[in-house]
């Protein structure tokens, strides 16, 4: 028989890197991209999926700055999670030229009470990227003291190094974020004999009401937060939350009311990105979604949620670029190409 998902408590960490792991300047966005605008991302991804499913969660690091391993660590052991995943990002060389490394790296602290079981679940994260055509391999040692100083069963997973172009770009892809998150999360579950539930299904979202409490307002409230509206995420269904769940219902033109239902749970999980595009709004999720799409691409784009001359532009030379219809809107064969294709070719 299975485990229940409630029984266990899984922290997350994401690293910035000292100093930060960073790509080399990019073309056409003529900036580094830092390995923090991914490792922040994909953690509140996993943490959403985790709380999908029904874990306990633990955010190691919840502020928007570097802290030392120590801190973290003694963090990890006074909340007592049954598994640690820290996320990362990978670079070799000087970090101002582009190389030719490449992948994912899963990595587990050796000689310590839980090697055994760290280099299981590592090899479990591994496999759940392998199984979506990605390859995963463990690494004997690693270069952070968080998993050396945890007292529980830790892997680290470094999704792609900055220093090659397409790895870098790829960390602002909003869908590889999440198949990142995804797959850890799918670990967590096989390593544990947990259930897994994908992310579309809309069945594990409860509809939610001012003064609800629990697992699934905190699910709700990281999903409104990562689309930019703020809130504290604290599993309780107050006036900010509401005030947040409104605001986003107003932005996407759906109707009112101060539930969160399916309609607003397939904006929030980008299931109907041309129906929300196509009834507008001020500042619909379509836009921000096209935007960070773009941004991987390496298109120059601001990424608020305003599908502003610029957004438009870019699209368009996207479309050209694509051979579609130079629209600068949004619609299906558009999103279907921003989904698959590669970043700009390189300059130099």
């Amino acid at each position: 028989m299975a485990n229940n998902a409630a029984d266990f408590t899984i922290a997350a960490n994401d690293e910035y890197g000292i100093p930060p792991c960073r790509s080399p300047v990019m073309p056409y966005i003529n900036r580094s991209i830092y390995a923090g605008e991914f490792t922040t991302a994909v953690k509140l991804r996993f943490l959403q999926a985790l709380l999908r499913i029904g874990f306990n969660v633990f955010d190691a690091h919840p502020e928007p700055v570097n802290l030392s391993d120590g801190a973290i660590a003694s963090r990890v052991n006074a909340a007592r999670p049954e598994r640690l995943v820290t996320f990362g990002y990978n670079f070799y060389g000087s970090g101002n030229v582009f190389t030719r490394a490449s992948g994912f790296v899963t990595q587990y602290m050796p000689h310590t009470s839980f090697s055994h079981d760290s280099r299981a679940f590592c090899e479990d994260i591994a496999f759940s990227l392998e199984e979506n055509t990605l390859t995963g391999s463990c690494g004997p040692e690693s270069d952070t003291d968080i998993i050396r100083l945890s007292n529980c069963v830790c892997a680290r997973l470094l999704a792609g190094y900055a220093s090659d172009y397409s790895e870098a770009a790829r960390m602002l892809d909003p869908d590889f974020q999440i198949f990142v998150a995804e797959s850890a999360a799918k670990a967590v579950c096989l390593n544990l004999d947990v259930p897994y539930l994908p992310r579309e299904k809309l069945s594990a979202y409860k509809t939610l009401r001012v003064g609800d409490m629990g697992k699934g307002v905190r699910l709700l409230q990281y999903l409104l937060s990562f689309e930019g509206y703020e809130l504290t995420v604290d599993g309780y269904f107050g006036k900010q939350t509401e005030g947040a769940l409104i605001s986003f219902k107003k932005d996407n033109a759906l109707d009112g009311g101060n539930a969160a239902d399916e309609d607003a749970y397939r904006s929030l999980l980008y299931l109907n990105l041309c129906e929300n595009a196509a009834k507008g709004g001020s500042r619909p999720v379509s836009a921000l979604y096209v935007q960070r799409k773009l941004s991987a691409k390496l298109y120059d784009v601001k990424c608020g949620g305003v599908f502003d001359e610029k957004t438009a532009a870019a699209l368009s030379d996207f479309q050209k670029s694509h051979s579609l219809k130079e629209t600068g809107a949004i619609d299906a064969e558009t999103l279907a190409a921003l989904k698959t294709a590669p970043p700009r070719p390189r300059l130099y």
